[in-house]
């Protein structure tokens, strides 16, 4: 006997066949219902846009916010973004355009980039000690601190 595959069981939308009192004749999916309600509180946030666009033509308006909610979450739950569910994207695709995109932030090797937007950068003077010259050859461009002799070095012992 072989096991019982529940990954298509639990993948299975939910689906709404009685609202209150009401029975419907078909199932509506809870994830559509709650997508289609979603755009349309956006729409209805942004009325005075589609009220002007829906008075062109008269039965315009009852076209859009009716049409657009209908197609947009349609779309969306027939997409299958990056192998995730939709509420994950939808939320890693709002935090990234509000935390990274619109504030213009720059990355690298997963860290953030500082000063990367600055327009103006000013450098402090950092006082360069003087170095002494040797005198006991001579040369006027030679440094004390350098190492002048030609003896070479190993850096492992010669046996090992």
């Amino acid at each position: 006997m072989e096991p019982y595959n529940f990954k298509r069981t639990f993948n299975d939308p939910i689906t709404l066949y009685t609202i209150g009192k009401f029975t419907l004749p078909f199932g509506i999916g809870l994830m559509r219902a709650v997508l289609f309600l979603l755009v349309f509180g956006l729409m209805f946030l942004f009325r005075g846009f589609f009220l002007a666009i829906g008075g062109i033509i008269p039965g315009l308006t009852l076209v859009l916010y009716g049409g657009i909610p209908f197609v947009v979450s349609h779309y969306l739950l027939k997409k299958d973004p990056q192998g995730k569910k939709l509420l994950l994207y939808l939320y890693d695709l709002i935090v990234y355009f509000f935390g990274v995109y619109l504030p213009k932030k720059k990355y690298a090797n997963d860290t953030e980039i500082a000063y990367q937007n600055e327009r103006h950068v000013t450098f402090e003077d950092l006082p360069v000690p003087q170095m002494k010259i040797n005198e006991r050859d001579g040369d006027k461009h030679e440094i004390a601190n350098t190492n002048q002799d030609d003896l070479q070095e190993y850096d492992v012992n010669k046996v090992g």
